[in-house]
């Protein structure tokens, strides 16, 4: 279960990243279609 909490605040770090900077939320969907 202690992973998965770590997995999920991972998850939440780069959410706010993608907040942060919409440059880079396009980036990551261009690589995760690819």
């Amino acid at each position: 279960m202690a992973k998965r909490i770590a997995q999920k605040i991972k998850e939440t770090e780069r959410v706010r990243m993608k907040e942060t900077d919409g440059r880079d939320e396009v980036v990551i969907e261009k690589i995760v279609e690819t």
